[in-house]
């Protein structure tokens, strides 16, 4: 129970930041329809677990893509910058070191 509340209150921090809008194709939807995506595994470092600056949304197709491999971080990355305390640096260190990137 404690870690799904945990996601919970991860996702809507996420839905906030993002707008209800995924990152990546701009489509808005309802709460089913878009997914808050870990940018870096919650198992490769706790302190960005339940970070909402290591979340991103992503619509169902999107984040099926990034699964799939089929659509890289580093191409929607980018758009995170502008997020206000966006721990940038952070992130792309871990990314460009290929540590466990979902």
């Amino acid at each position: 129970m404690h870690q799904n509340y945990s996601y919970y209150r991860f996702s809507k921090k996420v839905r906030e930041l993002d707008n209800n809008m995924c990152r990546h194709c701009g489509k808005v939807g309802e709460y089913n329809e878009l997914h808050a995506h870990h940018i870096i595994r919650r198992s490769t470092t706790l302190t960005l677990a339940n970070e909402p600056n290591n979340g991103i949304l992503l619509c169902a197709r999107c984040h099926r893509l990034i699964h799939e491999y089929k659509l890289s971080m580093f191409q929607i990355l980018d758009k995170l910058k502008s997020r206000a305390n966006f721990r940038w640096n952070e992130v792309y260190n871990i990314l460009k070191g290929k540590e466990n990137v979902d």
